[in-house]
């Protein structure tokens, strides 16, 4: 997670400055998305006999950061410059 999350927040400004200036935005959007999964990408890859919570401890927390995240890009949007 600390080695993903600069890369994610970079992203995520990207993402919103190219939302607010109406440009092309879908490589933001894969950027902070490959960000936003890749702690658990690495979980999914390098875990070997993980317990099924575990799995839906991840899928949780990925289902959430997301809501939280478009919640976030939607907010900065509506916020005047």
């Amino acid at each position: 997670y600390v080695g993903a999350a600069p890369f994610f927040f970079i992203s995520l400004a990207w993402l919103i400055r190219r939302l607010r200036r109406h440009e092309a935005w879908g490589l933001a959007a894969v950027s902070t998305a490959f960000f936003f999964i890749l702690p658990t990408l690495y979980v999914a890859l390098a875990g070997r006999n993980l317990p099924w919570w575990t799995w839906a401890v991840l899928i949780g927390l990925t289902v959430v950061g997301a809501v939280l995240a478009i919640g976030r890009v939607r907010r900065e949007l509506r916020s005047p410059d």
